[in-house]
């Protein structure tokens, strides 16, 4: 990006004219025809420079509506001026040293003016607008103004080149005729040089979108590598995931199957489960449940959808019982809460879904009860909010107990038989 905001600088400028660039490009002015070909190029030189003095004003313009850019129009101006003034020379009528002083001064003038302007061009754009500025669809309106001037130009050269080859031809005594070879030999080098020069550009541009190409093939498979690599992380993760349900499932039914006699199976009704509704959060109600009553048979589990609107800052989101559950007689107990922890940022909404199960974190099964708990959502330490819930936990029926059982709790139940007191005795 700096190379191209450098470019950029260079293009919109002239280059400084050093006491050797000096005489070499005014030596050409002691005749007319060699005074009309520099001035033609230095009028080129800043036509071009104002072109795109002008595109950098229409872009700030459109993309900088709130910038000043007074001066920078005004600067612009002066380069038209500039090119006005050389315009209006008659070379044919200056001596070789006004033509001198004349040139330098414009092309010294105009080196100040661009100098200005790239200043404060520099000052607004970023090297996003340049290289946009930069683009070729940019260049391509002023490319037929620009090329119409240098084969002008360049026509202008051909024939002072001819006339001082005849004049030389002259002086040594050959016949002048010769000059129609002269000439055919000058354009042939041109059209090679020509040549020479687009068949390098050729390359350059091949070698170019050569790179390009490569670099495109590279991204493409680094971006085949890492989607496959998070393909297979999901299916480890979804894999994981169905094989401790599958491990859950299966520890609850060998739980209530050494309960539940073959006789009494198909008396059990399955636990209902709570109906999902939309859940919607706030900056008010940060913790939202699907649903905020769940029911569950002793030592199994139910699952519920929970949404924690992030209001503190970055940070991982957790989700945990606050306190004990508090039951209707006063017992407490403490059912455990799975729900992974999530990363979130502030403001975002982390969507839970956890799962209460009926035992507590020593694998030790809650008492069938109707338990008030407190779900409390914090980001590192700092709290979001909490939400109400109340689970009710089911005693798996009388039906599904075998005959020891009841035997067990009858024994247990009975009043146990006393011995006859002296009292009993009076009494009777």
């Amino acid at each position: 990006m700096k190379r191209i905001f450098i470019i950029f600088l260079v293009l919109l400028s002239l280059p400084a004219l050093a006491n050797a660039d000096i005489e070499r490009e005014t030596r050409v002015l002691d005749n007319e025809r060699g005074a009309e070909i520099r001035f033609m190029q230095l009028d080129v030189a800043i036509m071009q420079s104002e072109l795109r003095a002008q595109r950098v004003l229409n872009y700030l313009s459109e993309n900088y509506p709130e910038a000043e850019i007074g001066e920078l129009e005004g600067l612009a101006e002066e380069l038209g001026i500039l090119r006005e003034r050389i315009a209006e020379l008659n070379l044919g009528l200056m001596e070789q040293g006004e033509r001198v002083d004349t040139f330098i001064q414009i092309r010294t003038l105009a080196n100040e003016v661009i100098r200005e302007f790239r200043q404060g061009a520099q000052a607004i754009l970023d090297p996003q607008d340049i290289a946009e500025l930069r683009s070729p669809q940019a260049f391509e309106e002023d490319r037929a103004q620009i090329m119409e001037r240098r084969q002008q130009i360049v026509q202008n050269i051909r024939e002072y080149n001819r006339e001082r080859v005849i004049r030389t031809l002259e002086r040594v005594g050959v016949d002048a005729r010769v000059d129609e070879d002269v000439e055919s030999a000058q354009r042939a080098r041109e059209l090679l040089r020509e040549r020479t020069e687009a068949a390098e550009d050729a390359q350059r541009i091949r070698a170019e979108l050569d790179g390009e190409r490569r670099e495109a093939m590279q991204e493409r498979q680094r971006a085949i590598e890492q989607a496959q690599r998070e393909r297979e992380r999901v299916l480890a993760e979804r894999e994981r995931i169905a094989q401790e349900a599958r491990e859950r499932t299966q520890a609850i039914r060998d739980g209530q199957r050494d309960r539940i006699t073959p006789d009494t199976r198909d008396s059990i009704r399955p636990v209902e489960r709570p109906q999902i509704s939309p859940i919607s959060v706030d900056r008010e109600n940060p913790v939202s449940l699907s649903s905020n009553q769940v029911r569950m048979m002793v030592g199994s589990y139910v699952p519920v959808t929970a949404n924690v609107l992030n209001t503190v800052g970055d940070g991982a989101v957790s989700l945990s019982f606050a306190s004990a559950c508090l039951a209707e007689d006063g017992r407490t107990a403490s059912p455990v809460l799975r729900a992974a922890n999530q990363n979130t940022r502030e403001g975002s909404v982390a969507s839970f879904n956890a799962n209460i199960v009926g035992v507590t974190s020593a694998n030790q099964r809650i008492p069938a009860g109707i338990y008030r708990c407190e779900l409390q959502a914090q980001v590192d330490g700092r709290d979001i909010g909490s939400a109400q819930v109340t689970v009710h936990i089911l005693e798996i029926p009388d039906t599904t107990m075998t005959t020891t059982d009841r035997e067990t709790r009858q024994t247990t139940d009975r009043e146990p038989q006393r011995e006859p007191t002296t009292q009993d005795t009076i009494r009777r």
